[in-house]
């Protein structure tokens, strides 16, 4: 066993050592925020590489401290919202799942509801009910919400945001994202640094300023890699449908080593996968 123990420490090494001169394929861990890059790299030609990176990243929905804005921003726009739930059809759908759920209403009530599709509702809904009676607190925002449509009061939305914040900060939301870059050596010296090779781009005129960095490793001098992405924005005044790039893009610097953080705690009860 600790012979295969040994060779698969090896094998973990090559991961990120196997070339001396160049990445080749590796793990790397942001080194403030909860994700990683997984990369793969081949040579095109004298001192250019072309790298296909899939980041993958978890986040929190929301953080505590927000709450006093996202307060903030619902006692401004109460008005609007109470004019919008006036009409009593706009809770009849909030107030028959939660007497569903609570075994007030009947199910082909519901599924009158839904115009009559009971071959799509129906096991949906059964599988509500179940999970509402092993864990009722999942359906804790959907409680909140048919109280405020009892009462259309200022206090029961504004509890409505609270407990939805408070879930929100318990939510970690995960995504991945793929991209490709092409890098060209730098310097060639005792440590090879291999820099993004890639022109402005789109309405910003964004140019990448990554880059990896080589690192030795041990009297055997194998080589680990770090990766820095950063980006720079040359039209700062550029217009795109989010608004002006000088406004929207970030330019910090972010830090991608070999080296494993370890294991991470978030405090997630609930798993949201995200396209961004």
């Amino acid at each position: 066993m600790k012979f295969i123990g040994a060779w698969c420490f090896l094998f973990l090494w090559a991961g990120v050592a196997f070339a001396q001169d160049h990445p080749t394929f590796g793990l790397a861990y942001n080194e403030t925020e909860n994700s990683s890059l997984n990369y793969e790299c081949r040579l095109e030609g004298t001192g250019q590489l072309l790298c296909e990176f899939v980041q993958m990243r978890v986040t929190k929905q929301a953080l505590p401290e927000a709450l006093e804005t996202e307060l903030a921003k619902a006692r401004a726009k109460f008005p609007n919202v109470q004019k919008e739930f006036e009409d009593p059809a706009s809770c009849t759908e909030v107030r028959q799942f939660v007497g569903f759920l609570q075994g007030q209403v009947d199910i082909n009530e519901l599924v009158q509801t839904k115009n009559g599709r009971p071959s799509d509702f129906l096991p949906k809904m059964k599988e509500a009910r179940t999970q509402f009676r092993s864990k009722p607190e999942s359906f804790n925002v959907m409680l909140k919400m048919a109280d405020f449509c009892r009462t259309k009061s200022e206090d029961d939305y504004l509890s409505l945001v609270r407990t939805a914040h408070d879930q929100d900060t318990r939510t970690c939301r995960i995504s991945t994202n793929r991209f490709t870059q092409k890098f060209r050596i730098a310097s060639s010296s005792n440590v090879a640094v291999w820099v993004a090779d890639e022109g402005p781009q789109g309405e910003c005129g964004i140019v990448q300023l990554s880059r990896f960095e080589a690192e030795k490793l041990g009297s055997d001098g194998f080589l680990v890699w770090t990766y820095v992405a950063r980006k720079a924005v040359t039209v700062p005044q550029g217009e795109t449908a989010l608004g002006k790039c000088g406004d929207i893009v970030d330019e910090k610097e972010y830090r991608f080593s070999w080296k494993d953080r370890g294991n991470i705690q978030l405090g997630c009860e609930w798993i949201k996968f995200s396209a961004y």
